[in-house]
């Protein structure tokens, strides 16, 4: 199978949504290997026009405080979009591999507006991971 070049560029940034909430009984007594982070992620083309959106939100729960959400959104611009996904009622099909490319670009932008975020927090040194982006897919 030959494979094909698509063209992509970052067309926009978007912080969609961001709060930080730590109780002050946590401040001194936070156990960072406890704080637990999720992941959850939205796929919007735009076919007509010839745009990606990946939306994507992050969590930080500690018990059940939730210390932190990030929401933001990433817009692509994929040349003839048409020819490599349709939606149909079932959900969304891609006919190339370059929705992981998308999701692994926008988790790591997201990546360094959580960390300047978090400049002088408690949750400074607490960095989104790397993550399998062909599992987080699965798991969708």
């Amino acid at each position: 199978m030959e494979k094909r070049e698509i063209e992509i560029v970052i067309k926009k940034i978007e912080e969609d949504s961001f709060s930080l909430s730590i109780p002050e009984s946590l401040k001194e007594s936070i156990k960072h290997d406890n704080i637990r982070m999720g992941i959850g992620f939205t796929l919007d083309p735009e076919i007509d026009k010839d745009l990606f959106v990946v939306r994507i939100a992050i969590q930080y729960k500690y018990d059940e405080n939730v210390l932190l959400e990030y929401k933001a959104s990433f817009t692509f611009v994929v040349k003839n979009l048409a020819n490599l996904v349709n939606v149909k009622d079932s959900g969304l099909h891609a006919n190339a591999d370059f929705i992981p490319e998308l999701l692994r670009v926008s988790i790591g932008a997201l990546r360094g507006m959580l960390a300047i975020k978090t400049i002088g927090t408690i949750l400074a040194d607490d960095l989104l991971p790397i993550m399998d982006i062909n599992q987080l897919l699965s798991d969708k």
